[in-house]
């Protein structure tokens, strides 16, 4: 090879190895056009992630209010486990018209519940004490602890449960707290009563304490404790209206025996069997005890037996019409 030749093939190496401006340039332009699609792509994946994220926290926010607003709704925490309602009850929410109440509706704070004078309820209250609303009554719920009474009367049973919890009556004339009892509250424009089965409660009034004990009954005034005295009587207005609002009690499989033992036991009525407990053990009943008087359902019970009762100075004696 000369040095012609030689010269010819570096001068075509040199032609080939150098790029070509067009060619060059459409280079440029379609690297920059990869690169320009690949950002967008990246910049689309990065707004949805962020979007997704915007949505998680706008869901979790609306549940939280959701929830909030459901429980306010709702007058959580329960103000007590469940409610009887017998006969005709008003129920007035957020100053709106008087509606019926039904078992099913939802209190909260401040909402009137009134009694008509052939209606009445139990309510069932979380510590498994039983508060019954008499007739004619007119209460306004507080908290699940305290309940104002505008007007009527209210029975309130601790003995039934072991984990009594502290609960306030309170009233224009004076507040009632207990101290493990049963005990009827009577509130009227200008007279609170207060009348103590067993255990004892308290009336706080105008900074002072007042106690009242097992079968004493308390009147107060606008002006003061008007009196205190002994609480007797199964047939007292103060107390045997809470025997007819009590829960039905079913006669069938029950013998003699049994109703006279439950039928003592709500009235405080003293037993003087004479000698009939094994003997009435195997006389047998039918029907129900609802909504009857004391005196009402022993005439019922005794009626379809061949005994025979009497009550003298608190003492219920059971008497064999053989002899």
């Amino acid at each position: 090879m000369n040095k012609e030749q030689a010269d010819t093939i570096l001068k075509q190496l040199k032609q080939r190895t150098e790029p070509d401006a067009a060619k060059q340039q459409a280079t440029k332009q379609a690297v920059m056009a990869h690169w320009q699609k690949n950002l967008k792509k990246q910049r689309r994946q990065r707004f949805a992630w962020t979007a997704a994220v915007a949505a998680s926290v706008i869901v979790v926010f609306a549940l939280v209010l959701v929830i909030n607003f459901d429980n306010g709704s709702q007058g959580l925490p329960a103000m007590y486990q469940q409610v009887d309602i017998h006969g005709t009850i008003m129920l007035e929410q957020d100053s709106h018209k008087a509606q019926p109440m039904t078992a099913d509706v939802s209190l909260k704070p401040g909402d009137i519940i009134a009694s008509s004078s052939d209606g009445y309820l139990i309510w069932h209250l979380n510590d498994g004490s039983e508060l019954r609303q008499g007739p004619d009554a007119r209460i306004v719920w507080q908290s699940d602890q305290q309940i104002e009474l505008l007007t009527g009367q209210l029975f309130h049973n601790t003995d039934i449960t072991q984990s009594a919890e502290p609960f306030m009556i309170s009233t224009k004339l004076g507040s009632v707290s207990h101290v493990g009892t049963q005990y009827v509250v009577k509130h009227q424009p200008n007279r609170l009563q207060v009348a103590v089965k067993s255990g004892r409660v308290n009336i706080s009034r105008q900074q002072k304490q007042h106690t009242v004990k097992g079968n004493e009954l308390m009147s107060i005034s606008p002006d003061g404790v008007e009196s205190v005295h002994t609480f007797t009587g199964h047939n007292h207005p103060m107390w045997s209206w809470t025997f007819k609002t009590q829960q039905p009690y079913a006669l069938k499989g029950q013998s003699l025996y049994d109703f006279v033992v439950w039928i003592s036991q709500h009235t405080d009525l003293a037993v003087d069997w004479q000698g009939h407990q094994q003997a009435t053990q195997g006389v047998l009943l039918q029907g129900t005890i609802d909504k009857m008087s004391v005196d009402m359902a022993l005439k019922t019970v005794f009626a379809s037996t061949d005994y025979q009762y009497q009550i003298d100075q608190g003492r219920l004696q059971i008497i064999n019409q053989d002899k």
